[in-house]
């Protein structure tokens, strides 16, 4: 094979890797088929730069698909791959998703681990948008296990860098972590001037997604502010967007958002049908947070109303739906770590086998 074809490969297969990249996240189930067309072209080429990036973009693909063993496993092959091709940066960028993993994996040890690896490399090739994105991983962290104060420490360093570099993506998440910690420590002003940031920024820039989540945030601030006009309001421009996306998990919880806060105002019937609508949703897609927290607002209102049919019936499906929640995560985290596991050791046996080679 002449040298301009092999470049022209190569140059091909760089440029796929780095659009499926870029569309991951919005796009996941097309970028999957895309990364794993790009794998079988750069092994077959033999460009193990190629094959190391496509790894990785196919684990890319499983974590915004929400298949986390699958997104571990080839997340954890492009790391090693990444590592051994010295592309530091990728490398940087695949840690910070191994972070995200466990952030959803609900290992909040293990995420703080790779998402300060992701720092410490950053910060050693001077990768600015890589030290912004640990910082928020870091952060992310921290407010998840409630620890917000030291969480909003390391999220205004990121915050200060993503604007450096005028990085709105990342920006955004750093915005909405910022809300959301201040949101939890209860200062509630301050948590809406970064959602309301947050908001209008994603709305200019297309990133409908993060405008949700913060118009969702928004609506929850004002509901504890006690300002139910601004709350429904804000839950309702949250809803139709999540609608528009097709994003069920975000439909059934602004709809729980809603159902609550109809109840507080006294609105029974059309609380009681956003409740059960929230946990027809929630259900078809087995989210069963959403099903339990639901069906407890439902047995706490007909508890006062002194139905005690149904307050047990609701009662009794709050606790079958927290056993179903509780029983998954352990599943999962027990599948995650025998997946750990067997890639440790696999990585242990290719060691050996390497020195016996060398040897």
């Amino acid at each position: 094979m002449s040298q301009n074809l092999t470049n022209n490969i190569t140059y091909s297969i760089d440029n796929e890797n780095l659009s499926t990249w870029k569309t991951a996240r919005n796009n996941p189930s097309l970028a999957l088929k895309a990364a794993k067309k790009n794998l079988i072209l750069a092994k077959e080429n033999n460009y193990s730069l190629g094959i190391a990036w496509a790894t990785g973009n196919i684990g890319t693909a499983h974590l915004w698909l929400s298949n986390y063993e699958e997104a571990l496993e080839y997340t954890s092959q492009a790391r090693e791959l990444l590592h051994q091709e010295k592309d530091f940066e990728h490398e940087a960028d695949i840690l910070y998703n191994l972070c995200v993993i466990f952030y959803y994996l609900g290992e909040y040890e293990k995420q703080i681990l790779y998402a300060k690896e992701s720092l410490h490399i950053s910060e050693e090739i001077n990768y600015d948008l890589g030290k912004a994105s640990a910082y928020n991983g870091i952060g992310l962290a921290y407010y998840t296990s409630n620890e917000n104060k030291e969480a909003i420490k390391y999220l205004i360093k990121g915050k200060e860098i993503a604007e450096k570099i005028e990085d709105k993506a990342t920006l955004l998440k750093i915005l909405d972590s910022i809300g959301q910690s201040y949101f939890q420590l209860g200062e509630y002003d301050k948590a809406l001037t970064f959602k309301e940031e947050c908001a209008k920024i994603s709305g200019e820039v297309g990133e409908k997604s993060i405008e949700a989540y913060a118009l969702d945030g928004i609506g929850e601030i004002y509901f504890k502010k006690n300002d139910l006009n601004n709350a429904v309001d804000y839950f309702n421009k949250s809803l139709n967007i999540r609608k528009t996306l097709g994003f069920k998990l975000g439909e059934a919880e602004t709809i729980m958002h809603l159902g609550e806060l109809h109840l507080v105002s006294g609105n029974n019937e059309l609380a009681k049908q956003q409740l059960n609508e929230s946990i027809e949703i929630a259900s078809s897609i087995k989210a069963y947070d959403i099903v339990s927290k639901s069906h407890l607002l439902l047995s706490d209102f007909y508890e006062k109303s002194q139905d005690t049919t149904l307050h047990i019936k609701h009662f009794k499906a709050y606790h079958k739906a927290r056993d179903f929640y509780n029983r998954e995560n352990e599943n999962k985290k027990l599948r995650t770590f025998e997946l750990k596991s067997r890639l440790e050791q696999m990585k242990k046996e290719k060691e050996l086998l390497e020195q016996k080679t060398n040897s």
